[in-house]
């Protein structure tokens, strides 16, 4: 049952990737998802 959750995460953050590389397609290079990923990488900044 462990697995099969780890699993359904991995499958989720991979879904999320694609999203965000489809945004960033449609937006061009820079776009507002950009400034999104930094901020919940460095939190504090």
């Amino acid at each position: 049952m462990k697995q099969y959750q780890k699993l359904m995460l991995e499958l989720e953050e991979l879904e999320e990737i694609k999203a965000y590389d489809r945004a960033k397609k449609n937006a061009g290079t820079k776009c507002s998802f950009d400034r999104f990923i930094k901020e919940l990488e460095n939190p504090q900044s």
